[in-house]
């Protein structure tokens, strides 16, 4: 009868946690995708509403409304998307965006744009190159 060596041990640990986590990641992604979707249903359905509400109820001008919209759409992506991974914010105090500015975003990804729901305020403008619309 043979014992099991360290190594044997060791392969099969790591193959538990690869096991784990590809049914992780799947699971997530069935989760977020289903969540996103159900979420941006209600966007579309609802945004014309809000729209309509915000324009004539509260004299609001449409660039603002629609940045406002986009934030807050973002925020329902951050609390979809936080039952899996965790945010980290640093250095987003509303005193230090109480001026106009430039934030310069590295775009290392498409998420980036969505995680600008963190900052303080909604009222923020992007001028981006081609490529993240190619994604």
């Amino acid at each position: 009868m043979n014992r099991p060596t360290y190594m044997d041990n060791l392969f099969e640990k790591k193959k538990a946690v690869f096991l784990f986590k590809g049914a992780y990641i799947v699971v997530m992604n069935l989760v977020v995708i289903f969540l996103v979707l159900l979420w941006t249903v209600t966007g579309i359905v609802f945004f014309p509403l809000v729209f309509v509400f915000m324009k004539y109820c509260q004299k609001m001008r449409t660039g603002p409304i629609t940045r406002h919209c986009i934030w807050i759409y973002g925020k329902g992506w951050q609390v979809i998307v936080s039952l899996f991974v965790s945010f980290e914010k640093s250095g987003l105090d509303p005193e230090n965006f109480a001026t106009p500015g430039i934030i310069v975003v590295n775009h290392r990804s498409f998420f980036d744009t969505y995680c600008m729901n963190m900052l303080p305020k909604s009222d923020i403008c992007f001028a981006v190159r081609a490529w993240p619309f190619k994604i």
